[in-house]
């Protein structure tokens, strides 16, 4: 159906389109403080990600070990943005961000998406590592599962972030009025 290198080639495509997709869901939803505050962090961390990206597939199963890493550090502002703005409440906007607190079914969605990449990336370090002692004769999951499943889960994980922006985004945005007209 697929060959490795055409899906090797969506799999890149969506890996960098996420910035875009981070940028267009910042400028839906940037009215809203509590969604603005976590897509800017999100956003920062995949700025990070994308630049690491291609030097990071050069070190061997290490790169597994990287992805397991950058998933935490995509799960930690989404669990811990409250104890985070908790800290920054001398700031007028994290106090604002912190009084205007809730949790989405998106962010749950988000949180699940990178709990599976983080499991499926520590997995395939495992694999690697153990193939690279010889103690495995091949790396199944890596060759089989792992490029479909983050192509799945990213693309999972950019419809998250969009339809929370759109769950947040103010009715003038698409041209409605907030006046009422009597």
């Amino acid at each position: 159906m697929f060959s490795y290198e055409k899906l090797e080639f969506f799999y890149n495509g969506v890996t960098y389109l996420s910035i875009p997709v981070y940028l267009i869901a910042l400028f839906i939803g940037w009215k809203n403080l509590n969604f603005r505050y976590i897509c800017s962090l999100l956003f920062f961390i995949e700025i990070i990600d994308s630049a690491f990206y291609e030097p990071s597939r050069s070190w061997g199963q290490y790169y597994y070990l990287w992805g397991a890493f950058v998933c935490c550090c995509f799960i930690i502002p989404v669990l811990g943005r409250r104890l985070i703005v908790e800290k920054l409440c001398h700031i007028d906007f994290f106090r604002r961000v912190h009084n205007s607190y809730n949790f989405t079914k998106q962010e749950g969605g988000l949180l699940f998406v990178f709990f599976v990449s983080f499991s499926l990336y520590f997995i395939c370090f495992l694999e690697a590592s153990l193939y690279v002692l010889d103690i495995f004769n091949s790396t199944i999951i890596i060759e089989s599962a792992f490029s479909q499943t983050q192509l799945i889960l990213h693309i999972t994980a950019m419809y998250f972030v969009i339809s929370a922006s759109f769950q947040h985004r103010e009715p003038n945005f698409v041209g409605f009025t907030t006046q009422k007209n009597y």
